[in-house]
């Protein structure tokens, strides 16, 4: 139990950063430079989606928490809606898929950390068989989120 201590101060550190860097984008005024950007290049909510879902997919596969990364961004989604004219379920569905579907492919994410064990196998191991489904999924995810809610 302990040798597992510093690896989840170090998850819960790293969620804590993720949300203050979520405030920092809002703060700073690049969520706004953002919004602009798309709209003086016309490329709207899907653009939007797609980036707000990487942003939460990088910081699910570098915390191995879907559920901090995706509170900590989530909370930006009305602010892009309103700004594009989109609507917040096109822009969360994909974020929340981002979270739970690239965990799977998180070194340190907690189920990949107890299957390896229980496989006998590195975490590594399980992430060379997972990333792969699950980009793809994120791939469909995008794709599905803009013909059915885009």
């Amino acid at each position: 139990m302990n040798a597992l201590l510093p690896l989840v101060a170090g998850i819960v550190s790293l969620i804590i950063c993720a949300e203050f860097f979520a405030n920092a984008l809002r703060a700073s005024g690049l969520i706004d430079l953002l919004i602009n950007s798309a709209q003086g290049v016309n490329a709207g909510t899907n653009f939007m989606t797609v980036i707000l879902a990487a942003i939460v997919g990088l910081v699910t596969f570098l915390t191995g928490s879907g559920v901090g990364a995706y509170s900590s961004f989530a909370a930006l989604a009305p602010d892009v809606a309103a700004g594009l004219g989109g609507t917040i379920s096109s822009l969360v569905t994909p974020m929340q898929f981002a979270s739970g579907m690239l965990r799977a492919m998180s070194p340190v994410a907690g189920v990949i950390i107890a299957v390896a064990g229980a496989a006998g196998v590195s975490p590594m191991a399980i992430v060379r068989r997972t990333w792969i489904p699950m980009m793809v999924g994120m791939v469909v995810t995008l794709v599905a989120n803009g013909i059915f809610l885009g």
